[in-house]
């Protein structure tokens, strides 16, 4: 088991600042991708944020200070599995969120699932769905009430 993040912390530490991994103690996201720097900040433009290139120096300065007074989140290796297989450390791969919505049922919209798994997935509710279409229901039988 690897215990130390890409960026050289280790379990229980801080990440290095910028670290990919890091997750924001505010929105719960990845923080060098979240804007609430720009939120906490106050900075309302967008387009001059990037113009500059980012934060200036005294605004890194400052959002490490709100970050440390909120309390930054250290890292834990937290391993992902196959919510179906149990296939530990799959590869991710992408499909369309309307393509993930028709075949993965609502509660598990959100787990991690394999290619492999998906592809089974897929190939089971297209084959099964085909031929639903085609079924003959029964008729409705009364239910005896008890006496």
């Amino acid at each position: 088991m690897n215990n130390t993040c890409s960026c050289g912390a280790k379990e229980g530490n801080y990440h290095i600042i910028g670290c990919e991994y890091e997750s924001c103690p505010f929105c719960g996201e990845q923080l060098a991708y979240c804007d609430c720097s720009l939120k906490k900040l106050g900075v309302e433009c967008l387009a001059s944020y990037k113009q500059q290139g980012g934060l200036t120096t005294t605004q890194r300065r400052k959002w490490l200070q709100i970050l440390n007074k909120k309390g930054r989140i250290p890292w834990i290796h937290y391993p992902q599995f196959c919510s179906r297989c149990g296939e530990p450390w799959v590869d991710f791969f992408m499909v369309s969120n309307k393509e993930w919505e028709k075949y993965i049922e609502p509660d598990h919209r959100n787990d991690i699932i394999c290619e492999s798994c998906y592809k089974i997935i897929k190939n089971l509710i297209d084959k099964y769905s085909k031929k639903a279409t085609k079924r003959i229901y029964c008729k409705k039988v009364p239910i005896k009430k008890k006496k």
